[in-house]
């Protein structure tokens, strides 16, 4: 903390902060995908958003949709 407080500003500090409630990481998203998959499995109504904790805007919702599937197939060998 002594690093942050000596080279970064508090401005930018909170920018980095904001930034980071707003970008979820890819465990949140593997995760979400993990209890989307098991929600359907047992017949839940419920969509990937429903279980994801950061809400993201339109914008970066396109990016970890593509990011997603991406993953999904590089995880199935395809």
């Amino acid at each position: 903390m002594h690093w942050l407080e000596n080279n970064m500003s508090q401005s930018e500090l909170l920018e980095w902060g904001e930034y980071l409630s707003t970008v979820p990481d890819k465990n949140e998203i593997q995760m979400a995908m993990l209890l989307s998959i098991a929600n359907s499995f047992i017949g839940g109504k419920r969509s990937f958003d429903d279980f994801m904790i950061t809400k993201t805007n339109q914008a970066n919702k396109r990016d970890i949709s593509t990011a997603s599937a991406a993953d999904i197939n590089k995880l199935a060998g395809v």
